[in-house]
């Protein structure tokens, strides 16, 4: 819109579909590696430099202070992306607090059973994964970034920077999200595309 403003009237963003019965009916399978006696953080993506998971184990020093939880990481990477998580959770201490749980065919049933959903993320396009957390009733704590805002509203979500991510966690877990399926809206989008 910038490059071509004559063009502007003509320009829409239209998100991906998000099969939201599918996600539910897999959230209900059983899992036995969530410890729900704790709050219950997640995270969820490839352990790659945008994701910027090695900065959980510091956050989750900070967050120590002010609540018991565990946070549980769900997602695979290359050796020395997880190693420098590895380090950092030793380092912050945290290694009781933060787990790796690794890849995971169904990820919808950890994230069923979080209070809390963090996306650390230094950068992202649009993460289907914040959509997804939120059909479950799960709030969301953001980093600040662009797309932060267009995914997020302040009764399902949190949007901070690093420095304040402990306590939007804490300050996030008695959100109660109220999901609106934008399905409808993204079909709409595109069959006028079609005319």
């Amino acid at each position: 819109m910038e490059l071509y403003p004559n063009q502007k009237d003509r320009a829409v963003a239209i998100h991906n579909l998000v099969n939201f019965e599918q996600i539910r009916a897999l959230s209900l399978e059983e899992e036995s590696e969530i410890d729900k006696t704790k709050t219950v953080v997640v995270s969820i993506g490839r352990i790659d430099y945008p994701k910027h998971f090695d900065i959980i184990p510091q956050i989750a020093a900070q967050l120590k202070d002010k609540m018991d939880f565990n946070w549980y990481i769900i997602g695979d990477g290359p050796k020395p992306l997880k190693e420098e998580v590895l380090r950092a959770i030793e380092k912050f201490d945290v290694s009781k607090e933060v787990h790796l749980l690794g890849s995971k065919d169904n990820p919808y049933k950890y994230l069923n059973g979080a209070n809390v959903m963090a996306v650390t993320s230094r950068f992202e396009c649009y993460p289907t994964v914040v959509n997804e957390a939120l059909s479950l009733g799960v709030p969301v704590v953001m980093n600040d970034i662009p797309v932060a805002s267009e995914m997020l509203s302040p009764e399902n979500g949190i949007i901070t920077d690093y420095d304040h991510f402990a306590d939007a966690i804490v300050a996030a877990k008695s959100l109660k999200v109220e999901f609106v399926d934008g399905n409808g809206i993204i079909l709409k989008q595109l069959e006028k595309l079609m005319k």
